[in-house]
This record gives structure tokens, C-alpha cells and sequence, in this order.
């Protein structure tokens, strides 16, 4: 999963320090209203500065005004001109457009104060931590077309490889040390960005507002940014959006697929600033999607559930939506203790727990597949309460970019053969020495896909994937161990084996 880190300009006042009312031969007095957006400010501190001099400090009269005296120098040609600061307690603001000249005579009055307005616009500095390979990303800090690809250009240097979006790339070519290629970075689009090496990639300005950042989506797919600075669950993020049937949001990790009468499944989906979303529009007509942001922090449902099986999503460039069902001997399972693994030649692309949707009354597997053109993925499943029963399907499928195999109505069958065909094997010489081998007396026709030791206190000490026989290398400590051997037939076959 991709974090993205965000830092505003908050600064304690006090470390702006404190005015020399002796460096300087005058005071200007000033009687000043502060303005946040359009919010009158009643408390707060408020910095009269001269480039970044503090010249005066002051904060909220009884009147519900700043009494602030500015220093300055007395009969200079050019007197100084003050700019101001307002510190809310939390944030530093900067970008009050008012500037006001040193003079005795000051400005402003109890009765008719002069009013500092400040917008309450931020700069602020979005990192990402970026994996080797490639991040689907986006930001919500305001981008400017060249100057957005500028800053990712330099921040990323060599270590980069492509920025991509879906009509156009930048490359970055060793050979001239230099990046070629001109792409417009904005705030509705998601990128896929290849890295060398793991690195942070930082990007800093103005935090964008989504409402002013509207997302024209066409039909079939379209790559979108999330121009939001929180976490929301997908029905939160998407606010009054209306989307058509079986439409589809999809992160790297992940996705929700849209179901009528039900909603968003899975609905603990979430999209995170920094991250880029792929969306899959069933509308033939355009679409306008204005994320919500209601500014109050929503805490996405916590994924309590660990994984057997786990994939390097930044490996690939791009992912397959699958939803399915498994299928034991022709009968369709019932329970969320079973978890679909993908795979390509032995390499993990992606895994899910069966789900149940109660309104279907059916339990599903979701999960995106990474890959490239011409991958051949093969499935395996597991029992989640008996980690040793393990199958593999002789379920194929072939890997299609931004592929959607599956609906709810008409989910893809994975199929699996003996959930429970376990038998007992014997092992000999046993016991046996750790740097000794051992026969597995196990059926000529089967083929070993995985191997198992446990201790006796039900440790799993090894789990060999792809080897023809057990081996005893790396068994830390004499004792007794149980081997279990799943055999691709989807045979399970149990013994002991003590270790001496």
C-alpha cells in the first residue's frame, strides 16, 4: 500500500522570536481586524515583519482587535513597508495581500480598525513513499500542468523510469540524463510512476479543493486522481455521485464494484490522497464525479484479516479485476474461512478472502490479478482454520490489461477437487539425522506442490513451495515434527518425523 505524508507551514509563534523596539528610531501604531477567508479572527497572534524581521507582535485586544506597534526608521527615503503574519494557533498564515508603510499618524481605530485579510489557502508538501517499481499515483496539492511534472522530474532525478498517463509518458533516458517526453500533471488524473529504487517523492503547493476539480468520466475506463487530503470509504468519498450498474473502483491493492439495490461491495473500500484510482464507467453518456470532502477525518474500516498469500502489487504496471466463487468437488462454498491465491508461475499476483453479501445471500472472492500480456494464472486456495489443507485448481485464466472477469450475477467458478482426501504416509529411516534424507512413501503418480513442518507446539518451522521431496535443511532443533504434503492431485498427506 502507498503512504502518502502531508506538512503544512504550522509554525509556533513564538518562533518568530521577539521585535528590538531599540534597533529601530519609530513606531507605527496600528488598530487592526485579522480575516481568515471570511472568518473575523478572536484570537490568535498577529507579526508585523519587514522581509522576515519581525518589526511587531501582538495578539487579540479586549475590543476583539490586534493593537500591534510596528518599528521602523524615522525620515528614510524609502520607508519600510510591513507585511503580516497570522498565526491561528495551529497554522502560520502567510498570504495577506496588504502591505502598510511606517508612519507616526498609524492606521486604523477601535471604531474603524484596518482589516488584514488572509486566505486561508496553505502551501503544503505531499510525500509519497514510493516502491520499487511502479505507484499508481495522484495528489490534491494544486498542480499547474509543466510545473507539477517539473517538480516530479527533479525530485525523482535518475532514480525514475516513466511518469505515465493514460494518453501520454515521460521517460527519463540514461544515456542523455535527462527526462524526454511532456505530460500535463493535473489534480483530476491518476499516473502510473516506475522507480529504480524506493525512494520519496515529494511534490509541494497549494492544497486543491475538489470542487474545483471536476472529473469528466467517459465510458469504459478512465485513470482519475483523488484530489482529497483524507481517507474516505468509497461511499464518503464519492458524496452525491450516481453511479450505473456494475461500474468499477480500483486502486492497485483493490476494488468496489457497484450493485443495484446494494451499493458499493466492498463497501470497507477506501481511497487514500496520494493514490491513483482507475474508474470503469457503464455509462455510454459522460459523467461528472466531484469527490467529497467534507474535511472531517474518516476513519477507514481497519483490514483485520491477515493473508495467507501476499503480492508484490508495484511489480506490474497494471491488474485484472476477478470476482469470483470457489467451487470443492462441484459444490459451491459457503464460508469465509477460504482464500483465493493467483498465481503465475509459482509468483504470488494476488489473493482474496471469500466475503458474504448478505442481500445475495452468496459468498464472493474480489480481488485485482497484477500481470503483463501473455501470463497464464493458475489458483490456489486455502482453508483458513486448517493451514494445511491447500489446493490447486486446474482453473486457468489468461491476464488481460484492466481485464473485469465476473459479476455479481455472474460470478467466474474457480474449481477445486477434495477438500478433505488426506491419507497417512510412511517415512523412513525415522527417526533421522538432520544431515541425512529421508523416503516419503507417497503414490509414483503424484506430484509434491508443497511441503509443511510443524513442532510439537505447533510452530510452522518450513513451508517449501515447489520442491520433489522434503528436505530436513534448516530444521533449527532436535524433536518431533509433523510433515504435511500437499500433493497437486489436492491430496493432503500427514506423518511424523523425528529429528535427531
Amino acid at each position: 500500500m502507498v503512504a502518502a505524508l502531508f506538512l503544512c507551514g504550522v509554525t509556533s509563534a513564538q518562533n518568530w522570536g521577539t521585535p528590538d523596539s531599540h534597533a529601530k528610531s519609530s513606531n507605527t501604531p496600528i488598530v487592526a481586524k485579522v480575516t481568515l477567508g471570511e472568518t473575523v479572527q478572536e484570537a490568535g497572534t498577529l507579526g508585523a515583519f519587514v522581509g522576515d524581521e519581525l518589526r511587531g507582535l501582538a495578539t487579540i485586544h479586549t475590543d476583539g482587535n490586534f493593537w500591534i506597534q510596528a518599528f521602523y526608521n524615522e525620515g528614510e527615503t524609502n520607508p519600510d513597508a510591513f507585511t503580516f503574519k497570522f498565526y491561528d494557533g495551529s497554522q502560520e498564515y502567510t498570504n495577506c495581500t496588504t502591505t502598510l508603510t511606517g508612519q507616526e499618524e498609524g492606521y486604523g481605530t477601535p471604531n474603524s480598525p484596518v482589516e488584514l485579510v488572509f486566505a486561508n489557502e496553505q502551501t503544503m508538501t505531499q510525500t509519497t513513499a514510493m516502491a520499487e517499481g511502479w505507484t499508481w499515483w495522484s495528489t490534491p496539492i494544486e498542480m499547474n500542468g509543466n510545473n507539477g511534472l517539473e517538480q516530479l522530474e527533479n525530485c525523482l532525478g535518475s532514480n525514475g523510469i516513466m511518469i505515465k498517463s493514460k494518453e501520454s509518458y515521460a521517460q527519463y533516458m540514461s544515456f542523455m540524463n535527462q527526462w524526454v517526453g511532456n505530460i500535463s500533471i493535473t489534480n483530476e488524473e491518476g499516473y502510473k510512476i516506475d522507480v529504480t529504487n524506493s525512494c520519496p517523492l515529494s511534490v509541494t503547493g497549494v492544497l486543491a479543493s475538489p470542487e474545483d476539480h471536476p472529473i469528466t468520466l467517459s465510458y469504459q475506463w478512465n485513470w482519475i486522481g483523488y484530489p482529497v487530503n483524507q481517507t474516505q470509504i468509497i461511499s464518503s468519498a464519492l458524496g452525491d455521485f450516481v453511479p450505473s450498474v456494475n461500474d468499477i473502483l480500483k486502486s492497485q491493492e483493490g476494488y468496489a464494484q457497484y450493485f443495484p439495490g446494494i451499493g458499493w461491495q466492498p463497501s470497507s473500500f477506501t481511497l487514500s490522497p496520494g493514490n491513483g484510482y482507475l474508474y470503469y464507467s457503464n455509462s455510454t453518456n459522460n459523467k461528472t464525479l466531484v469527490f467529497s470532502n467534507t474535511r472531517a477525518q474518516v476513519t477507514p474500516i481497519a483490514e483485520s484479516i491477515v493473508k495467507h498469500w501476499n503480492s508484490n502489487v508495484h511489480g506490474y504496471a497494471d491488474n485484472m479485476c476477478l470476482m469470483a466463487i470457489i467451487k470443492i468437488n462441484g459444490e459451491e462454498q459457503r464460508t469465509d474461512e477460504i482464500e483465493l491465491g493467483a498465481f503465475v508461475d509459482g509468483e504470488c499476483r494476488g489473493s482474496g478472502r471469500a466475503f458474504y453479501i448478505e442481500s445475495l445471500d452468496r459468498y464472493y472472492v474480489m480481488m485485482t490479478i497484477s500481470g503483463q500480456k501473455g501470463d497464464d494464472i493458475s489458483f490456489k486456495c486455502i482453508n483458513t482454520n486448517d493451514s494445511f489443507l491447500s489446493m490447486e485448481s486446474d482453473t486457468r485464466l489468461a491476464f488481460t490489461e484492466n481485464g473485469i472477469v465476473g459479476e455479481y450475477n455472474q460470478p467466474y467458478p474457480v474449481e477445486f477437487a477434495s477438500q478433505n482426501n488426506t491419507a497417512q504416509i510412511v517415512l523412513f529411516p525415522n527417526p533421522v539425522n538432520r544431515n541425512e534424507s529421508f523416503t516419503v512413501m507417497i503414490p509414483d503418480d503424484e506430484v509434491i506442490s508443497e511441503v509443511i513442518f510443524v513442532d510439537a507446539q505447533g510452530n510452522m518451522i518450513r513451508h517449501d513451495v515447489g520442491l520433489s521431496h522434503p528436505l530436513l535443511s534448516g530444521i533449527p532443533v532436535v524433536g518431533l515434527y509433523n510433515i504435511t504434503i500437499i500433493c497437486k492431485s489436492g491430496t493432503v498427506y500427514h506423518g511424523r518425523v523425528i529429528v535427531k
